[in-house]
């Protein structure tokens, strides 16, 4: 297994296959394109690889001086087990400056980041919505609500 920081080499073709083999979504929900778009916008990418196959990412976005966001860390369903998900936390981690770092996780990953010294701030919430929801809130509101 190789630790990558950074997007050389980074196809998203490979990145979407291991969006669809994890889960997150159908290949036919991405376009190369798209993909490609959120590779270049990304501060912080660390991939695994396994003989040169994508078998996992950590996206994460940071302002390199007062805070990190970790936007994802996905590992492909048949080389999870192996110590991937540490490696990829353990490579980001290691080359971030003194930053505080923002996660929102599901449920069952709460003990892989309290490895990491994370804790659970119970008094925070997090939204989310899809572009369509967001766009369609935005164009029903009044301009003077907008204030």
């Amino acid at each position: 297994m190789e630790i990558i920081r950074g997007k050389d080499g980074l196809r998203p073709q490979e990145l979407i296959a291991l969006y669809d083999s994890s889960g997150w979504g159908k290949a036919s929900d991405y376009t190369p394109e798209w993909v490609s778009r959120s590779i270049e916008n990304t501060t912080i990418i660390v991939q695994s690889r396994a003989n040169g196959r994508l078998v996992g990412i950590l996206r994460a976005f940071s302002d390199g001086v007062s805070t990190n966001h970790l936007s994802e860390i996905l590992v492909h369903p048949a080389f999870r087990g192996q110590g991937i998900g540490t490696a990829l936390m353990q490579a980001f981690l290691a080359g971030q400056p003194p930053t505080s770092l923002w996660v929102v996780g599901f449920e069952e990953n709460i003990g892989f980041f309290e490895r990491f010294g994370l804790k659970r701030r119970e008094l925070l919430r997090a939204w989310s919505a899809s572009s369509k929801d967001w766009k369609t809130a935005l164009e029903s509101l009044n301009p003077a609500d907008a204030r």
